[in-house]
């Protein structure tokens, strides 16, 4: 049987990391993700993972579903309850727009909420 090439670990600059990070960038987890993704695990593995750890055979469709896009965000036809505690900006500023039409087609008495208009907020230089 031909042995696997090992790939060569990933490295990181401290100072450029920190930089990554005050910007809020998602760089620095690209390679991880990839190598992440690329160990997959074959079916008779997760199998056996899911036979012997149950619970965290559930965990782990959890997160791969939220990941995959799936979600459990509290929106019903007609309401406008909606989670936004785990949602990213992009998804957010849709989200607010969606909300706004939806209530001008209930035309419902908006009392204190007016149309919404999103301005992208930039960190102070």
């Amino acid at each position: 049987m031909p042995r696997k090439q090992v790939a060569k670990r990933p490295t990181f600059d401290y100072e450029v990391l920190k930089k990554e990070f005050a910007s809020y960038s998602r760089g620095p987890f690209v390679e991880v993700l990839a190598h992440l993704v690329g160990a997959t695990p074959d079916p008779d593995a997760l199998q056996a993972f899911a036979d012997q750890y149950p619970d965290r055979w559930a965990n782990a469709i959890g997160t791969l579903a939220r990941l995959s896009g799936y979600h459990d965000k509290l929106l019903v036809e007609g309401n406008v309850n909606v989670d936004i505690q785990m949602m990213g900006d992009a998804d957010l500023m849709k989200e607010l727009k969606e909300t706004n039409r939806r209530l001008k087609d209930l035309s419902l008495p908006l009392g204190p909420v007016q149309d919404v208009e999103i301005e992208e907020i930039t960190e102070p230089q």
